[in-house]
């Protein structure tokens, strides 16, 4: 059997690729993101989203390079259990003049 790519533990079932693993909370294969992508999702730091893992808010594995991962379904679930936030005036205006200077 041909295995290059894989990391496959047969005694928990773990298989690890780049950017995918199996999550033993979710039961299933999933995609990972950095927690740098994690916090560009939430448009938070890294250390809060570092903070969820450790707290246990977010899944975190390792891919097949012992590098600490985000569970996708783990940051999609949360991200969809947050309460919607009224936007900041600061950045609605921005984006307003950021859009009108795009257009000229």
């Amino acid at each position: 059997m041909n295995t290059s790519g894989f990391d496959l533990n047969f005694g928990k079932i773990c298989i690890r690729l780049k950017d995918h693993a199996y999550c033993p909370v979710c039961e299933k294969l999933v995609r990972l993101v950095t927690t740098g992508d994690a916090a560009a999702i939430f448009r938070a730091t890294t250390s809060e989203v570092e903070q969820m893992g450790i707290t246990g808010q977010l899944h975190r594995l390792h891919n097949r390079r012992a590098k600490v991962m985000i569970c996708t379904d783990s940051l999609f679930r949360h991200f969809d259990r947050m309460q919607t936030r009224r936007l900041d005036p600061d950045w609605v205006s921005d984006a307003r003049s950021q859009t009108a200077a795009e257009m000229k």
